[in-house]
């Protein structure tokens, strides 16, 4: 990439230092609550975890400190990364409204040591306030090195990183969004869901802000050969000869896994044309509805909020259908979306306010269907039509194209390292950054 990316080396009272404050709370199969494995150890990205699809920005701290692009000097930095972890600094902001016990424990925990700093309103008076510093002064707690303060403000904060991996909408949105007298507004935020609020525009095909996928772990994370054998299996059932699967050979790929699902399932087989699993929302009612037309070719698994990531057995089910549909969940987005590309089950989505991901390097129309809300309101026997009536070749066509950009949707997370492979998430997020240089050095929002 033609850039560099300079990471600050911020007090990690606002990354590492927070973490083992803060164990994952998990659940067994009957739904009772206890403390999970402590988060300082990749068993952060357990999927049983309850809060582990909100992990991306520590995902990405941790590999864009080992990317080749990253460099120890900021003279020769085109962006500048603020590696504060937002989730759980707006968790512990929100200590007063928490419900769940084991999250007050934690925040309750991480106020008495840290004294109340570790929050998003501080982090954000702590940039301001490291612009501001004399170089000579020593009143500042936890001061940045003075050689990297003129960096900050240097373009506006345009030229700045911040990852949002946690809706905006959950946020203190109105304290963040205006932090910095505005500047805040000018970060390129990515950020795990995106909506035209947001979205604020590089030029007619760019957005500035880039989204970015929630995270995917455990089974579906290295479904990869799997998929390649049931696309395999495909092409000779079809007697489709002229059409090339290359095998999977990544990080996202697992033998062993394919073999003992295989074992366990005795088919490569896709039995159900359509599948959701979630929790019943009014807004899923007609969901239900349609796929109750389906007759059983379709499974509609209902799970309650509190269960929804405790049986991995369910994802399972994604590599058993050929359809999976995403619904906005308690906002515009929905990690739904990335365990069903992990599984290479088409996602059909149904979100009106949700910008995805990559959608200027990826091809979403060819590996993806989407259909505005009120169409499944008002038509559901066009869905239904749509979706029962496809050609098997254009499904195949469909599945084929999603696995070829699988991977761009993953963080390679399985190997020792936690170093980004080609064509994984990280990858493709460099690429998004490499479309913004121009707006970091030009910008002229909110000067």
């Amino acid at each position: 990439y033609p850039f560099r990316l300079f990471i600050y080396p911020l007090p990690s009272i606002f990354n590492s230092q927070i973490i083992p404050y803060f164990q994952i709370p998990v659940h067994d199969r009957s739904g009772t609550w206890h403390t999970g494995p402590n988060i300082t150890t990749p068993s952060i990205f357990n999927p049983d975890a309850n809060m582990a699809q909100f992990t991306s920005e520590i995902a990405l701290h941790w590999q864009f400190e080992k990317h080749p692009c990253r460099t120890l000097d900021p003279e020769q930095a085109t962006f500048f990364f603020l590696p504060a972890y937002g989730f759980y600094l707006t968790w512990f902001s929100d200590i007063t409204n928490m419900t769940q016990p084991l999250f007050k424990v934690a925040a309750s925990k991480l106020n008495a040591v840290l004294r109340d700093s570790a929050e998003i309103e501080n982090f954000f008076d702590y940039v301001d306030q490291q612009a501001l510093l004399d170089k000579n002064s020593s009143n500042q707690e936890h001061p940045l090195p003075s050689t990297y303060k003129k960096y900050l403000y240097r373009h506006n904060l345009c030229d700045h990183l911040f990852v949002a991996s946690r809706p905006f909408q959950q946020w203190d949105s109105s304290y963040v969004w205006n932090a910095l007298d505005g500047l805040a507004q000018n970060l390129i935020w990515l950020a795990i869901e995106m909506t035209p609020r947001y979205s604020s525009s590089v030029s007619s095909k760019i957005l500035k802000n880039i989204p970015i996928p929630y995270l995917v772990t455990g089974d579906l994370h290295i479904a990869g050969t799997v998929i390649y054998r049931q696309l395999q299996q495909k092409l000779l059932v079809m007697n489709i000869s002229s059409t090339i699967v290359e095998p999977c050979t990544n990080v996202f790929c697992s033998i062993a896994f394919a073999d003992q699902y295989q074992n366990e399932y005795g088919s490569l087989s896709r039995p159900f044309l359509t599948y959701f699993a979630g929790s019943v929302r009014q807004n899923r009612r007609h969901l239900k509805e349609l796929m109750k037309q389906m007759n059983n070719s379709s499974l509609f698994h209902e799970i309650s909020s509190t269960s929804r990531n405790a049986n991995s057995q369910l994802f399972r089910k994604y590599l058993q259908s050929t359809f999976c549909f995403i619904l906005l969940g308690d906002s515009a987005s929905s990690k739904r979306l990335f365990d069903v590309i992990a599984a290479n089950c088409i996602p059909v989505i149904i979100s009106d306010q949700w910008e995805l991901p990559f959608t200027s390097n990826l091809p979403w129309q060819q590996f993806s269907i989407r259909f505005s809300e009120s169409m499944l309101e008002h038509n559901k026997s066009y869905i239904h039509r749509l979706l029962t009536t496809m050609p098997e070749t254009q499904i195949f066509n469909m599945q084929l194209n999603l696995y070829k950009v699988r991977t761009h949707f993953l963080y390679s997370l399985e190997n020792e390292n936690f170093v980004s492979q080609p064509n994984d998430a990280v990858d493709e997020i460099f690429k998004q950054l490499a479309m913004r240089q121009q707006y970091a050095k030009t910008c002229k929002y909110h000067m």
